[in-house]
């Protein structure tokens, strides 16, 4: 379960906290996000054994099935942040495309 969810979902909260908020939420969405991370990860390991005694090896399928109908929509979804400042981000998200004059205010600095 550990290798599969810090290869699949696992490391979304962590990374998207401090990428896609600005410095009001910066402090709070991390909270949040991580919160919702370990509730999801006690869920796991409590239903594991009902899993397991239930239909036996085949345990991990309703896992990698969840896995595959949640990648879709992140995948399609997210933006791509790499090269990209927190405004041009946050339009993004928004549906806005970014203006000249903001991204002509920028300092230049890129989130990576």
């Amino acid at each position: 379960h550990a290798v599969a969810f810090g290869l699949g979902l696992g490391p979304i909260p962590w990374l998207l906290a401090s990428e896609l908020f600005d410095a009001t939420w910066q402090a709070r969405a991390p909270l949040l996000a991580l919160t919702a991370h370990w509730v999801g990860n006690l869920v796991a390991t409590q239903t594991f054994p009902l899993l397991y005694a239930t239909i036996g090896a085949h345990c991990v399928v309703p896992g990698a099935a969840l896995l595959l109908v949640l990648l879709a929509p992140l995948a399609r979804n997210l933006p791509e942040t790499r090269g990209k400042t927190l405004s041009e981000i946050q339009a993004e998200l928004r549906g806005e495309a970014a203006g000249l004059d903001e991204m002509s205010s920028t300092s230049g600095l890129s989130t990576y």
